[in-house]
C-alpha cells in the first residue's frame, strides 16, 4: 500500500511522542541506580578510656582498683593515662575543622584539693605532694574541641571518662618505697669494704715493704761491716 507523505508525516509523529514518554523513566532509572552505587560516608565516632594511673615507685593503678599511693618522689608525681580510640589528639586550638579532633582536659578533685591541666599527650602528670591522704578523689578526662566543649561519643554522650579512687601513702596500696634506702645501704657497704680490704692490703704491702727493704738493708750493712773488719786484719798482719 502506497503511503501518502501525509501519512508518513503522521507516523513519524507518532514515534517522537513516544520515545519522549519513554526519556523521563529512562532517567529516573539512571538516577536510582547511580544513587545506590555510591559509598557509604558515615565516620565512627571517637572512644576514650581512662587506663592507668601511675605513681613514681609504685604500682600503677588499673581500671577495678580502688586505691592509688601517691609519688614516692618529692613532689608526689602521679601520671594519669587514656587511650582514645577513632579519634586525633592536637594541640588546644589546632584541629580547626578537622573532625573527631580534640585536646584532653584532665582533672583531679578531692574535697581540699583540685588540680587541671589540658593538653595533646594522652598522659600527664600531676604533683600531689600536698594533696591530704586517705581521702577519695574524682580522676576525671575529656576530649574537648577548640572551644573547649566536649566530643560526643557514640552514644551522643559527652566523650569523658572518670574513676573515684583514694589516694593513699606510699606503701599503702601494696607498692614499694624507691630504692634510695638500698641505694645508701650499698654505697656505705661498698665504701666500708672498700675502705677495709684498701687498708688491710696497704697493710699488708706496707709491712712487707718494710720487711723486705729492713732485711736487704741490714744484710748489706752486716756485709760491709765484716768487708772493713777484714782488711783491717790484713794491715795489721
Amino acid at each position: 500500500m502506497t503511503q501518502t507523505p501525509a501519512l508518513r508525516l503522521q507516523r513519524f509523529r507518532k514515534v517522537v511522542r513516544r520515545a519522549g514518554s519513554l526519556l523521563p523513566a529512562a532517567a529516573l532509572l539512571y538516577a536510582c541506580s547511580s544513587e545506590s552505587t555510591e559509598p557509604s560516608s558515615t565516620s565512627v565516632p571517637p572512644s576514650l578510656s581512662l587506663i592507668r594511673i601511675t605513681p613514681v615507685g609504685a604500682p600503677a593503678w588499673e581500671p577495678g582498683d580502688s586505691c592509688v599511693e601517691r609519688g614516692h618522689d618529692s613532689d608526689g608525681s602521679v601520671a594519669v593515662q587514656v587511650r582514645l580510640t577513632d579519634g586525633e589528639l592536637r594541640a588546644p586550638g589546632a584541629c580547626g575543622s578537622r573532625s573527631a579532633c580534640g585536646h584532653l582536659q584532665f582533672s583531679i578533685a578531692g574535697a581540699d584539693f583540685s588540680q587541671s591541666a589540658r593538653g595533646s599527650s594522652a598522659s600527664q602528670t600531676f604533683s600531689l605532694a600536698d594533696a591530704p591522704l586517705g581521702v577519695q578523689y574524682t580522676f576525671s578526662v575529656t576530649l574537648a574541641d577548640d572551644d573547649g566543649v566536649a566530643l560526643e561519643g557514640a552514644d551522643g554522650e559527652p566523650l569523658s571518662v572518670s574513676a573515684e579512687v583514694e589516694l593513699a601513702a606510699p606503701g599503702s596500696c601494696g607498692g614499694n618505697p624507691l630504692p634510695q634506702d638500698a641505694g645508701a645501704d650499698s654505697g656505705s657497704d661498698s665504701g666500708t669494704d672498700a675502705g677495709v680490704d684498701s687498708g688491710t692490703d696497704a697493710a699488708v704491702d706496707s709491712g712487707t715493704d718494710a720487711g723486705v727493704d729492713s732485711g736487704t738493708d741490714a744484710g748489706v750493712d752486716s756485709g760491709a761491716a765484716d768487708s772493713a773488719s777484714a782488711d783491717a786484719d790484713a794491715e795489721a798482719g
